[in-house]
């Protein structure tokens, strides 16, 4: 009796795992080459079936699938065609999402993706707790991973100047700037306020000048885009070390750093083109390191720099000081980081207001009650 049902199981897995697994994958492989080729913005109207043939259509998922079938036959891996699902499922599932932002529809992608993944890491099919990860390996993986977020982000950035995408605002200004400061060292625009004056008159942003050498040796705004997703993409660095010095097992520390490079906000923001924000998540992330190791240099350096994005980034390392003093009882060296934030920040409102445009507190206006405190009167309407 055991011995049928056995044999009928082993007929089950062989059926699912040698036959509607693949085609489902060569399936969604096709559907998304299809979709790409045709438009991404169409597949929701019926000309959109007219425009593809079924003979072909069918003919390359026989493809697809004897191509996986042989893939199969080399590695002798049912559990490669889980893997190769699921990949194929996320992807194409994003390319649709992003053609048709529609809740509903995302609620049935999302359901439909949940069940794919339930039967794909049911019962451990997939082997992931024996898979032995090196502290190699785990850089390794996430250099790739980096790679791609600089070719990813990098690229399509990029292709957003050379189609004239990008905005005048704020692009345009920056792209302006870095051409006044390769001239003249001065950060200089004329469109940010309808007229000649200095990007510093608007926000504080020192930080800049790094960028500087490199674009004495690449003038271009490309160069701009290609060094925003790169030092995004090296914020991984201080998050893997942190994450190792948090004792995470390798699988832990590749998971954290690998959502970090695919984190939409973090992507979705450079869309926007550049901006000296870019530099925050690195920047904190360092410090939040240097602190862990309680190295007082590194803490500095990474507090200055930080302050040097923008004058409200005082305000991030100045709650990190305060973090400092209540988290981890380190009272003097939390007051030290958080004067040195507040002193950054009142030195540069005033230097906005004396010799600048002030500081843009209109973003603020509904917490601003007394318009002569100006940012002063937000903590009297917050209590």
């Amino acid at each position: 009796m055991f011995s049928i049902r056995n044999k009928r199981m082993d007929k089950q897995n062989k059926l699912i795992n040698g036959v509607i697994t693949p085609l489902i994958a060569s399936w969604c492989f096709v559907s998304m080459i299809s979709l790409v080729r045709s438009g991404i913005y169409k597949f929701e109207l019926l000309n959109f079936v007219n425009e593809i043939s079924p003979i072909t259509f069918i003919f390359q998922i026989g493809a697809v699938f004897c191509t996986l079938s042989a893939i199969n036959l080399i590695v002798r891996n049912s559990c490669i065609y889980k893997a190769i699902l699921l990949i194929l499922v996320s992807i194409y599932a994003a390319i649709l999402i992003r053609s048709y932002e529609d809740t509903s529809f995302f609620v049935g992608i999302s359901i439909a993706c949940a069940v794919i993944g339930y039967f794909a890491f049911r019962d451990d099919k997939l082997k992931l707790p024996k898979v032995v990860l090196s502290d190699r390996h785990v850089r390794w993986i996430l250099f790739g991973l980096a790679v791609f977020f600089v070719l990813y982000v990098g690229g399509l950035t990029t292709l957003r100047y050379l189609n004239f995408v990008s905005s005048t605002y704020d692009f345009g200004i920056f792209s302006q700037m870095f051409y006044y400061m390769k001239e003249t060292l001065l950060p200089m625009t004329t469109c940010e306020r309808n007229g000649l004056l200095s990007h510093f008159s608007i926000h504080i942003s020192p930080i800049l000048y790094l960028l500087l050498p490199g674009y004495l040796i690449f003038p271009s705004p490309i160069y701009l885009q290609v060094m925003q997703s790169l030092i995004l993409a090296s914020g991984v660095i201080p998050l893997y070390l942190l994450s190792r010095n948090s004792r995470h097992s390798a699988k832990v520390t590749l998971a954290i750093c690998a959502l970090y490079l695919f984190y939409p906000a973090l992507i979705g923001g450079t869309f926007y083109d550049i901006h000296e924000n870019m530099f925050l998540t690195p920047l904190i992330l360092w410090l939040f390191y240097f602190l862990e190791r309680d190295q007082i240099k590194g803490i500095i350096l990474f507090s200055l720099l930080t302050l040097m994005v923008k004058e409200d980034a005082a305000l991030y390392v100045l709650f990190i000081g305060l973090y400092v003093i209540l988290n981890n009882k380190r009272l003097k060296l939390g007051l030290a980081i958080s004067c040195m934030a507040l002193a950054w920040f009142v030195t540069t409102l005033i230097i906005l207001k004396n010799f600048g445009n002030g500081a843009m507190t209109d973003r603020f206006s509904n917490f601003i009650s007394d318009p002569q405190w100006g940012l002063l009167s937000v903590g009297k309407t917050i209590l």
